[in-house]
């Protein structure tokens, strides 16, 4: 039986990297569609409540970052679930929920540089992950421990519900990385400043947002915003300064 677990926690991460690789691209878009249906049906996502104008500044913070070899589709959506967070879907499709938006703008209730650079360095990041096909692994890693179990212990329950995994998924330190280097050239490739993006970061970690209002004053989906995001993309000191010492003099 020990053998048996170690398979299925350790053998099939390590197994999930050469899987993706060598699937063709036509399979992420397949499962990104299926996640997105899924997340939809479970009404998951539903339509974003931001104003029009907000709106806009995603759409723009897009497309200062969008890079031509990777075709990617925003949807900026209301998720209670997801809380503030941005989510790459197999196939290139980039979800930002509200509360990430909002938690962006922050006390400042605008779109200022330094917001819209934020907002830009995260979908760099989500980018990242599009590119290095995150999420397939994910996914893939995922089908194969539904399937390992359903094979040793006869349980098929697991299996029908894998899309919905992108809901509360959480990226490895490794796979946080690479979408932190990729983000970083594609900033710097277009001229924008990696530091509001260690700000945000840091600003979020590190406490910072004690700093714009008190714990008893801040409203209740400010927390949650944190929480939510800080559960699936782990904060660490070293993506901040990774970050930092990216930037370029004058930034």
């Amino acid at each position: 039986m020990s053998l048996i677990l170690a398979t299925l926690f350790w053998g099939v991460p390590a197994a999930t990297v050469h899987i993706a690789a060598a699937l063709p691209p036509s399979v992420d878009e397949t499962l990104g569609e299926s996640a997105l249906k899924a997340l939809h049906a479970s009404r998951t996502l539903q339509d974003s409540r931001l104003s029009d104008e907000w709106l806009a500044e995603v759409h723009a913070a897009l497309a200062r970052v969008a890079p031509a070899d990777t075709p990617v589709r925003l949807l900026v959506r209301k998720s209670d679930r997801l809380g503030a967070n941005a989510i790459a879907l197999p196939g290139g499709t980039i979800v930002v929920s509200d509360l990430m938006v909002r938690l962006v703008v922050g006390k400042a209730g605008e779109f200022g540089d330094a917001q819209k650079a934020q907002l830009a360095g995260v979908l760099a990041h989500e980018i990242g992950h599009v590119r290095m096909r995150h999420g397939t692994r994910i996914l893939a890693g995922s089908s194969l421990s539904a399937a390992l179990a359903a094979a040793l212990f006869g349980d098929f329950s697991t299996v029908g519900g894998l899309p919905a995994v992108f809901a509360s998924m959480s990226y490895s330190r490794d796979m946080e990385s690479e979408a932190d280097e990729y983000a970083i050239a594609l900033l710097r490739e277009r001229g924008i400043s990696t530091l509001p993006l260690a700000d945000l970061l840091e600003r979020i970690d590190g406490g910072g947002l004690a700093d714009e209002e008190s714990e008893e004053d801040a409203p209740n989906w400010l927390w949650q915003a944190v929480d939510s995001f800080t559960s699936t993309h782990p904060m660490t000191a070293e993506r901040v300064a990774r970050l930092r010492s990216a930037a370029r003099p004058g930034d």
